[in-house]
């Protein structure tokens, strides 16, 4: 509803300001563009600040291309504003795109710095693509008791990653799997769990 509401008045301002202008102020008409849509640029950035909330709406929409085209670098940009103050649904959206070089260049250790952060912050999802990319060597060292650490984590937080951290677990000897669990035990002392 905000969001709708955020658009409508971006719309409408910019409608206003192109009648204003186009009413013989003397300007050409590709300055009158130009001058509408700085003015529309500066009207949608102080939507985005007012409504942080609605910045990651926005981001998702760009990505998705829900209600607007497609724009990867606009997504990244708004993932990125939103990440760098701390969310951590935009630092593993952030991630997400450096692995897969979406609207930014493939990297996967500027990925794994992102799924870092969104674990710390006890994101499942996060937590799960760092376990990932422990496990793998992706972007990182490889090491697989920090790796099940994160999908134990992860596995805590949402269900759906019990079968992965399972797999790895197949994998380990026993006193790998107990360490990878007391390191856990020991982020839930230092970070809370996040449930």
């Amino acid at each position: 509803m905000a969001r709708t509401y955020t658009k409508q008045i971006v719309v409408l301002s910019t409608a206003v300001l192109l009648i204003s202008w186009s009413s013989g102020c003397g300007n050409s008409k590709k300055k009158t563009e130009a001058a509408a849509k700085a003015k529309a640029a500066e009207s949608e950035a102080q939507a985005l600040r007012a409504d942080p909330d609605d910045k990651l709406g926005q981001a998702y929409d760009h990505y998705s291309g829900n209600g607007t085209p497609i724009n990867y670098p606009r997504a990244a940009l708004l993932f990125r504003k939103l990440a760098e103050e701390g969310n951590a649904i935009a630092q593993f959206s952030l991630g997400a795109m450096f692995q897969n070089g979406l609207g930014v260049p493939q990297n996967y250790m500027e990925a794994v710095k992102w799924y870092q952060k969104s674990a710390m912050s006890n994101h499942p999802d996060g937590q799960y693509l760092l376990g990932l990319a422990l496990k793998e060597g992706s972007g990182v060292p490889r090491d697989r008791i920090e790796a099940f650490k994160w999908l134990q984590l992860a596995a805590e937080g949402d269900m759906k990653y019990i079968e992965s951290r399972d797999e790895l677990a197949l994998l380990l000897p026993a006193e790998m799997m107990a360490e990878g669990k007391r390191r856990a035990e020991e982020h839930h002392q230092y970070h809370g769990s996040g449930n």
